[in-house]
């Protein structure tokens, strides 16, 4: 199973760099890694259509929003991206996308009492991750660490 550890020893294996064992490890690649893969990780999972990272979520909710307008759904806590809003999801062919809603910090706002979410979460586990993201996920590190790790921009075009 490819583990955080073993992608970012790839990420930094492209550096030409020596290998950590643990993100704890007390050395300066280590505490690199520790503090920006997480980051990177949700950043490259949100910022595409990953299948391993889509999700969906219904919610029927009484609240309203301080203008008394429209109804406040609470977004999910380990979400990163909401794309669309259904009214109603009875059927594929009678789904229907609501016109009127909008994301305003943890909530999303619409006209309907009820709603149902599609959108992109937050995943840690890498047995989840596909293949393909997973090397995404090595070069968009190892593009990040390369001047950190190397103290030149050349490496940049080899990724």
């Amino acid at each position: 199973m490819r583990s955080e550890v073993f992608i970012c020893n790839q990420a930094l294996s492209l550096l030409g760099k020596g290998q950590i064992t643990s993100l704890d490890d007390p050395d300066d690649k280590a505490e690199w890694m520790r503090l920006n893969y997480p980051e990177i990780r949700d950043a490259l999972i949100e910022k595409d259509l990953w299948s391993f990272a889509l999700a969906r979520s219904s919610s029927t909710t009484a609240d309203r929003d301080e203008w008394d307008q429209m109804y406040k759904h609470r977004i999910p806590s380990d979400w990163l991206a909401v794309l669309r809003v259904f009214d109603t999801v009875t059927r594929p062919e009678l789904m229907v996308v609501s016109e009127g809603w909008s994301r305003e910090g943890e909530f999303i706002l619409t006209y309907e009492p009820e709603a149902y979410l599609w959108g992109v979460i937050s995943i840690s586990d890498t047995g989840k991750f596909s293949s393909l993201f997973t090397q995404a996920l090595i070069a968009r590190l190892a593009l990040a660490a390369a001047i950190t790790f190397t103290e030149k921009s050349s490496h940049l075009t080899r990724l």
